[in-house]
This record gives structure tokens, C-alpha cells and sequence, in this order.
């Protein structure tokens, strides 16, 4: 039983120093907006006629119909 009395305060003191490690501070960035990307600024459309293949087929025993659901 020695060997768990020994431990317990081993892991008290390794979780109190990550916890410790995990935050607060002093910040000075905080609330600052982030630089503008390139991504930010892009937009992205998909064209529905451009596909290349036909709606699937409904096979029997199919809980969804996929020709009659929409893209």
C-alpha cells in the first residue's frame, strides 16, 4: 500500500502544473481581429448541371429513394 500513497501526490502536483500551464496570462492580443486571408474573401458555387453522371437509381429494398432527393 506504500506504493499508492506515494503516487497520489506525484499525480496531484503533475495535474496542478498542467493545469496551470493551460491558460490565463497576460494577452495583449486579445480581442484584436485576426489578418484578413485570401480564403476570406473567396466564394464558392457549385453549378447543379454540371455533374457528369445521373441520379441513382432506387433499388429494391432501399430505405431512400436518392433520384428524388435534392442536391
Amino acid at each position: 500500500m506504500q506504493h499508492r500513497s506515494t503516487l497520489r501526490p506525484v499525480a496531484i502536483a503533475t495535474l496542478a502544473l498542467l493545469l496551470s500551464a493551460c491558460g490565463g496570462g497576460d494577452d495583449d492580443d486579445a480581442g484584436k481581429p485576426e489578418d484578413a486571408r485570401p480564403q476570406d474573401a473567396r466564394t464558392f458555387t457549385a453549378d447543379a448541371t454540371a455533374t457528369t453522371f445521373a441520379a441513382m437509381t432506387a433499388q429494391a429494398g432501399d430505405t431512400v429513394d436518392m433520384s428524388t432527393t435534392s442536391r
